[in-house]
C-alpha cells in the first residue's frame, strides 16, 4: 500500500487511485465466495470485472507479475483474458 501511495505522487490523481484501488483489493480473491479458479489475483479480477472495473480487474489480476505464472498455470490470467494496463506498473 505504501508504494503504491508513493508511486501514485508523480501520477495524475486518476491513475494514482486506480493504482491505489488494485494495491487495496488484490487479495479479495482469497475469500472463500470469490474462489472459482484457485489462483487469487485471477479470482479477484474476474469479480472486479463482473462490477465493470475492466482496468482495475487487469491490474490485480497481473499484480504478481510472473511470480504467481507457476501458480496460476492454466487460468485465465495466461491465456490473455485480462489485460494490463498498457504501462509498466511496480509490484504491489
Amino acid at each position: 500500500m505504501d508504494r503504491a501511495r508513493r508511486v501514485g505522487e508523480v501520477m495524475s490523481a486518476d491513475e494514482a487511485d486506480v493504482l491505489i484501488a488494485a494495491a487495496y483489493l488484490h487479495d479479495i480473491g482469497y475469500a472463500p465466495a470469490l474462489m472459482r479458479t484457485g489462483c487469487h489475483p485471477v479470482d479477484a479480477a474476474i469479480y472486479l470485472r463482473e462490477l465493470g472495473e475492466e482496468r482495475l480487474a487487469g491490474l490485480v489480476a497481473y499484480h504478481s507479475g510472473q511470480r504467481r505464472k507457476r501458480v496460476c498455470e492454466g487460468s485465465e490470467t495466461n491465456s490473455g483474458s485480462f489485460s494490463g494496463s498498457g504501462r509498466r506498473w511496480p509490484m504491489l
